[in-house]
């Protein structure tokens, strides 16, 4: 399979730089509050949502695609991840963001609110 990214790494990963710490992640790598579980499940659907628009847009510039059952399959799961990362958050009370990620992140411009179940 080709790619139409141009994106190339200047310098290797350094293994003997020290470790990139991130210092709000908890201790334990436990996620103990809602609002961080919130943040994080948020997170995860944003990646979902950005990694099928990229994929949709390299499918749409005319990357070398060998085989179009591949990308109907990557499609598919990428729509399942974001499906279940929409009833995760559901379960926790905040689909409206969710939807309004999802809305705000479609490529045809379209950023119009969409309203919270009742």
């Amino acid at each position: 399979m080709g790619f139409c990214s141009s994106y190339e790494l200047s310098a290797p990963y350094d293994t003997d730089q020290e470790p990139i710490t991130i210092s709000t992640f908890p201790a334990g790598s436990q996620l103990t509050s809602p609002e961080q579980i919130l943040r994080f499940e948020l997170l995860r659907l944003a990646f979902f949502v950005l990694k099928l628009r990229k994929l949709e847009v390299r499918h749409t510039q005319g990357c070398d695609w060998e085989d179009e059952d591949e990308y109907a399959l990557r499609c598919n799961l990428l729509q399942h991840a974001i499906f279940q990362q929409v009833l995760t958050l559901t379960a926790l009370d905040t689909r409206g963001q969710a939807l309004q990620l999802i809305a705000n992140s479609r490529p045809d411009g379209h950023k119009g609110h969409i309203p919270s179940p009742q």
